[in-house]
């Protein structure tokens, strides 16, 4: 049984990282395909430190911009959800940071 979903789990990240090594080169399509794939996860993420619902889809969004802005210094080591989460903490405080000036 724990063969299976360490299989699953390997799969699952040695594709992950082939998708963000693609992104990395500058892929648009491997982007668009991240994109799609962690978009309402993103969004649900944001909610968590926005608490309103526009103002998570416009995290979300600037967040998945960012990696895109950044794409060649792409950890491809990192597990996608951690790339979104730092990106997502970074978005957020200059956000906070501009707010504030």
């Amino acid at each position: 049984m724990f063969s299976s979903l360490y299989n699953f789990i390997a799969r699952r990240s040695n594709s992950e990282k082939q998708l963000l090594t693609r992104i990395r080169k500058g892929s648009e399509s491997a982007y668009k395909t991240f994109y799609d794939m962690n978009v309402r996860s993103t969004n649900y993420m944001a909610y968590g430190f926005t608490n309103q619902k526009l103002g998570a889809e416009d995290l979300g969004f600037e967040t998945l911009k960012e990696i895109w802005r950044n794409h060649a210094s792409i950890d491809v080591d990192k597990p996608a959800k951690v790339l979104i989460a730092e990106t997502m903490i970074t978005v957020y405080l200059r956000n906070m940071r501009a707010m504030n000036n």
